[in-house]
């Protein structure tokens, strides 16, 4: 059986602490224990695919905050992503098997999504006016 991504994760914080500084192992080690481990521990490190970091970026994305039901922000997910795919590398380098994960997509932010159009100055004096001059008043 080949190893769980749980056990070498923690392996991979213990060489990281002596290799960064302590606030991007801080950085390191809560992106691991609050999602990494969580989402991908349980699972053999050959089995982590692209298409299944993939499928995760869009659970994230929908609903990926520990203290309620809204989704990560595109940064904050991207940076998981980096985090994942350094340590899958490191366990490449170190074990010498190849982790076949690829390019991943992100969501639009969500800033983009919920994006509101807003009238330009022209515009909302424009419709002030006909809003006047249509007002009737009894």
């Amino acid at each position: 059986m080949e190893r769980l991504f749980s056990e070498w994760a923690m392996e991979w914080l213990e060489k990281k602490k002596q290799l960064v500084k302590e606030s991007t192992y801080a950085t390191y080690q809560i992106t691991m224990i609050n999602h990494l481990i969580p989402t991908f521990g349980e699972k053999e490190i050959s089995s982590i695919s692209t298409g299944l970091i993939q499928e995760q970026v869009f659970r994230w994305a929908m609903n990926g905050k520990l203290n309620d039901n809204s989704g990560l922000s595109q940064k904050s997910i991207k940076d998981m992503v980096v985090i994942l795919k350094a340590c899958l590398s490191d366990y490449e380098i170190y074990y010498g098997k190849e982790i076949k994960v690829r390019s991943i997509g992100y969501p639009k932010a969500r800033t983009e999504i919920n994006r509101r159009e807003v009238l330009s100055d022209k515009e909302y004096k424009t419709f002030v006016e006909i809003i006047k001059e249509n007002l009737e008043y009894e």
